[in-house]
């Protein structure tokens, strides 16, 4: 309604929820281009970020090629990961849930010294690293649950660093079949079956 407004010109009211509204135009500025003086430092900001960025990712695929490269011809992970220069941590078990517990109970701020740093291994994984493997792709799976053994991920950019993964050995949780988690995914699968029956 504005843009359609000569300047001195207004709209009768218009309906809103809570009230109405009258648009009055006082005055319109035509749109004007920028001189290149006035975005050059922008600009610049924009296409060295970007040129970083590109620089930073062509270097974490080459380490990933090396590192696969390295382990189809009989090297462990952590022998292909340190012969690129990268910083190896081990840790025996990992979940999800686990994951997910220790970054809630985390400082968000690394400078909050009122918040408690939770205990367990998986802090020294940090936080970046964490949030990357609890990360749901598209269909809800976390990448932790998509990850392959013997395969190492792709290098997910964190923060200004990057990390890199391998599994070696994955454990399915044992749950009853009587158990609430259980019998909740079934009652949904049933009501999700009568749906689509009924269509």
């Amino acid at each position: 309604v504005a843009f359609s407004l000569s300047p001195d010109q207004s709209f009768a009211p218009v309906q809103l929820d809570d009230g109405a509204a009258v648009v009055f135009l006082m005055q319109s500025t035509p749109p004007q281009a920028a001189t290149f003086a006035q975005v050059r430092d922008d600009v610049l900001k924009a296409y060295t970020d970007s040129e970083k960025m590109s620089q930073f990712n062509a270097k974490c695929t080459a380490i990933h090629d090396a590192i696969v490269k390295a382990m189809a011809g009989g090297a462990t992970f952590a022998d292909a990961a340190k012969a690129q220069g990268l910083d190896v941590k081990t840790f025996s078990e990992v979940s999800y849930n686990d994951i997910r517990d220790t970054l809630m109970a985390m400082p968000f701020d690394a400078s909050d010294k009122t918040t408690p740093m939770p205990k367990g291994p998986l802090v020294a994984m940090g936080r970046d690293a964490m949030t990357a493997l609890a990360t749901s792709d598209s269909s809800g799976t976390p990448m932790l649950a998509t990850l392959r053994l013997g395969t190492p991920s792709i290098m997910e950019n964190v923060g200004d660093t990057a990390v890199i993964f391998d599994v070696t050995k994955r454990e399915a949780a044992q749950v009853a079949v009587d158990s609430p988690d259980v019998q909740r995914m079934l009652l949904m699968l049933k009501h999700q079956e009568s749906i689509y029956s009924a269509n």
